[in-house]
């Protein structure tokens, strides 16, 4: 990826437009948020939609560079033959783990269906009880797999698609049951509420092993 960004660059003006293009919505994103990431946290799947036009410019620098060339295209099927190792690997990894990696972040796909149950279960025993949760990251998870609608407060956090959907003074006088990662509520969320009550905790499994916890509040009249 980098050597085709690089090769465009160093033959700008006789590039086709096809290739300008491709180069503006590839490296644009990428790059912005590689320099992010030397600030902040960056995840990998940020820039995804950099990642097709850059398959294709890679294409288009096989094509132009590679293909006539013998070694290009040993090179070429070699990275292939790599990458689907590399994936078929992972993929093996993700349904029998063997591969013994510390915080495993494929740990993250197990465990939310089970919790989604337990939500079901508890919104019929609570039913004067709205969901909520503070982050999108355990709000999508519960919404996807309960089926149920739940609230993402957003308190001293980024917005996101949440606050498009949801008018939040219509929360005003209401009780919840809030999820979160953590043992203790932050500060933004305690001051929300006239209570908070801890209720259970719901434990997310990968099989027989616990890979994280979610806590579960009664949270009474938000203001």
């Amino acid at each position: 990826f980098l050597t085709s960004i690089l090769y465009l660059l160093v033959r700008w003006r006789r590039a086709s437009l096809q290739d300008k293009f491709l180069f503006s919505l590839a490296s644009v994103p990428f790059f912005f948020f590689l320099a992010s990431s030397l600030q902040k946290k960056v995840e990998a799947n940020w820039p995804a939609f950099a990642y097709l036009p850059g398959i294709l410019l890679v294409m288009s620098y096989y094509q132009q560079r590679l293909a006539h060339k013998k070694w290009g295209r040993i090179l070429w099927r070699t990275n292939w033959m790599l990458t689907g190792l590399i994936l078929s690997i992972l993929l093996i990894h993700i349904y029998i783990p063997f591969l013994g990696i510390k915080k495993d972040r494929t740990d993250e796909f197990f465990g939310w269906d089970r919790l989604g149950n337990e939500v079901s279960i508890l919104q019929k025993e609570n039913p004067t009880f709205l969901l909520a949760a503070n982050r999108h990251q355990i709000a999508g998870p519960i919404e996807f797999y309960s089926g149920k609608r739940i609230v993402c407060f957003n308190l001293d956090s980024r917005p996101n698609q949440y606050d498009l959907w949801q008018e939040q003074t219509s929360f005003k006088g209401k009780n919840f049951l809030f999820f979160d990662k953590r043992a203790y509520p932050k500060q933004a969320i305690t001051d929300t509420f006239e209570r908070l009550e801890f209720f259970k905790i719901i434990p997310l499994k990968r099989k027989d092993k616990t890979i994280g916890q979610i806590f579960v509040y009664r949270a009474y009249n938000y203001n």
